[in-house]
């Protein structure tokens, strides 16, 4: 259960936020459809009951027209949340993992599927104050491709963790 984040009653996949919490876009949501076709947004609209009125990030003040994947952070999944289209942008760098975006407190919230593309997509991180111009760079630690872009706590890249390995590294060898 994610705290700040309690379920209607009756539903067991709508959600209600009882106080703002840090969230932020999904990167990979590309090859997630709705159930019944049409866009996220009516989705967003038919499970709730209601239709979307303004974004539901904090501070943004826009009406909401997508129905964007987001991240609750201490979440355990993907959830559409209704969102402008300037909020939904993969190239806004206000709502990436680690700028400190919030969804507004009243929020309802649909959890759905945790796609494959979801899974493995890179992360956009926001830069931390004291990287510079050029940030940080870190390496898989099995292959030695780049992963600057993955959650600072992961230390492979997905294809080497997925690779059979589930994060054992290069030097992990089965016991026959």
């Amino acid at each position: 259960m994610v705290r700040g984040l309690v379920p209607l009653r009756g539903c067991d996949d709508v959600y209600f936020l009882v106080r703002d919490k840090i969230a932020w876009n999904m990167d990979g949501s590309v090859d997630a459809k709705p159930r019944f076709g049409g866009s996220w947004i009516r989705f967003w609209e038919m499970k709730i009951g209601k239709n979307a009125r303004r974004c539901s990030f904090v501070k943004c003040k826009a009406w909401a027209e997508d129905g964007g994947h987001v991240w609750i952070a201490g979440g355990n999944g993907a959830y559409i949340a209704p969102i402008c289209k300037r909020c939904n942008c993969c190239e806004n760098e206000t709502r990436v993992q680690g700028s400190g975006s919030q969804l507004k407190h009243g929020t309802e919230v649909v959890l759905v599927a945790y796609t494959q593309g979801m899974r493995s997509a890179d992360r956009r991180i926001a830069p931390r104050e004291s990287e510079g111009e050029d940030g940080y760079e870190r390496e898989c630690r099995s292959c030695g491709v780049d992963i600057s872009n993955r959650p600072p706590n992961f230390t492979q890249c997905y294809t080497c963790w997925r690779g059979g390995r589930r994060g054992r590294g290069r030097r992990w060898k089965a016991v026959n």
